[in-house]
C-alpha cells in the first residue's frame, strides 16, 4: 500500500470523523472506505453517462461482471441500453421463433451447423404432425449435425 499525504478541508475532516464514530474504526480506515465509495460514486457517473461499459467498470474494480451489475444496482444505476437498443434484437429473435432457420439467415454466425461454416439443412418438424402449424402455433425446428468425415 502507498503512503501519500494531502490536505484535508474541514468539512471531510468532520465527514471523516462521522464515519470513524459510526463505524468504530480508524481515521485510515475512515479515509479508504471513503476513497473506495467515491471510486464507486465515479465509475457509476461514467457508466450511467455511457463513457464506460459494465465490463470496463468490472475492470477499474477488479470484481467479476455480476458483481459489478449489482453494485451499479445498488447505487441506482440501470442498465444503459435504452429499449432503442434492445428492440432490433427482440425482433430478430421473434422472427426466428416464427420462421425457423430462415430468418436468422442475416445471421450467418447463427445459421451455420459447426464452426466450418457448414450450412445446416432445412428445418423440420419435431413435434407432432403438422397440426400446430395449421393452428398458427410455432412449431419448433430441429438443426441436423452434419455426418462426420471419415
Amino acid at each position: 500500500m502507498n503512503v501519500r499525504s494531502l490536505r484535508i478541508p474541514e468539512q471531510l475532516e468532520k465527514a471523516l470523523q462521522l464515519v470513524e464514530d459510526e463505524e468504530r474504526i480508524e481515521e485510515a480506515s475512515a479515509m479508504r472506505k471513503l476513497m473506495v465509495m467515491g471510486f464507486d460514486s465515479y465509475l457509476s457517473a461514467l457508466y450511467r453517462e455511457g463513457r464506460l461499459g459494465l465490463r470496463d467498470v468490472a475492470r477499474h474494480l477488479k470484481i467479476p461482471l455480476a458483481e459489478a451489475m449489482d453494485r451499479m444496482a445498488e447505487l441506482g444505476v440501470g442498465g444503459n441500453l435504452g429499449a432503442a437498443d434492445v428492440l432490433p434484437a427482440l425482433q430478430r429473435f421473434d422472427r426466428a421463433a416464427r420462421g425457423g432457420v430462415e430468418a436468422l439467415d442475416a445471421q450467418p454466425a447463427l445459421a451455420t451447423g459447426t464452426k466450418s461454416g457448414t450450412a445446416i439443412s432445412e428445418p423440420r418438424e419435431t413435434y407432432g404432425s403438422g397440426d400446430a402449424k395449421a393452428q398458427g402455433r410455432a412449431v419448433p425446428a430441429r438443426r441436423q449435425r452434419p455426418r462426420a468425415r471419415r
